[in-house]
């Protein structure tokens, strides 16, 4: 069987998670932090000094002390799939770029629910938002009975929590699940219309609601009742609720380490070839307290 360029499989992962994926890139960027390929360090000055209005002399003087940030990135594997030599002889197409491909895409699906978990995360019940409008049943996975609809209101809450919270008022950013985005659209048709307009005919933009470019991922935060971000590999209970995530992008951040594509071919054990994916990326809030991002959920 042929064997695979690796350098061709790495730009198209990247390619593929960036471009289709295009929320991962409205955060701080801390691949210049990224040591060994497997870990984020970044040194940071700790505190500050009060601004003194008609100061007296000599100026009171304090050390600067240095601090770090250090986080381990999260390991992110596919495979090993096994391709025969049989079947690779059996079939019009090259499986093996098949097989890399539907890994690529369930990677980039995983990673991007998993840097949404990272930064959303413990968050406080001061960052939380909770859905006002009507009851309606929920269709996400198994969950069931009623929710309480998005409504602009809740949006509007969560643009004033970010304004009370003095984080700018550029680089707001709205990340909808597909029922809520629907619900959204169904309250305005005047927001519809203008969603439309500028999703057909200026692809480049986004449209904005209170401040916030509004996006749609059709794979959603799913939080318990508790209010915890579930992992995206956890089963969906009745009871968990939906979560939209809103943020500036200055307060999250996305780190990327090393990418492996694994190719080994000719295997006598199996009689065939062996394909498999690594990759190291990591992700978080960069503010200690907490500002600069919130969730919006769905309750009963």
């Amino acid at each position: 069987m042929a064997g695979l360029n690796p350098e061709f499989w790495k730009k198209e992962i990247k390619r593929k998670l960036f471009e289709e994926i295009p929320f991962l890139g409205l955060c701080e960027n801390a691949n210049e932090y990224v040591i060994g390929g497997v870990a984020v360090h970044i040194p940071n000055e700790q505190g500050s000094l009060p601004v003194q209005r008609n100061p007296t002399y000599p100026l009171g003087i304090s050390q600067i002390t240095d601090g770090e940030v250090f986080y381990p990135l999260q390991n992110y594997a596919v495979g090993a799939g096994l391709i025969t030599a049989i079947e690779e002889a059996e079939i019009s197409y090259s499986k093996k770029e098949s097989v890399l491909r539907r890994f690529t895409g369930d990677m980039k699906d995983f990673i991007a629910r998993d840097t949404l978990r990272l930064w959303s995360e413990g968050l406080p019940s001061t960052s939380r938002i909770a859905t006002s409008g009507a009851a309606a049943p929920t269709t996400i996975g198994s969950t069931s009975g009623n929710r309480k609809q998005l409504v602009k209101a809740d949006i509007l809450k969560a643009a004033t929590m970010l304004d009370n919270q003095l984080i700018g008022t550029d680089k707001r950013y709205l990340l909808l699940s597909p029922d809520f985005h629907a619900q959204l659209m169904s309250e305005d048709t005047n927001f519809a219309m203008a969603y439309q307009t500028i999703m057909n005919l200026k692809t480049n933009e986004l449209p904005t609601l209170y401040g916030f470019s509004i996006m749609k991922y059709t794979r959603p935060i799913i939080t318990d009742t508790s209010g915890t971000v579930k992992l995206p590999e956890a089963a969906i209970a009745s009871s968990d609720d939906v979560s939209a995530v809103f943020w500036h992008s200055d307060c999250v951040e996305l780190a990327q380490g090393k990418l492996d594509v694994f190719d080994n071919p000719r295997r006598a054990e199996y009689q065939g070839d062996l394909v498999s994916l690594l990759m190291r990326m990591g992700g978080r809030r960069n503010r200690a307290d907490n500002k600069g991002i919130g969730l919006i959920t769905s309750k009963p």
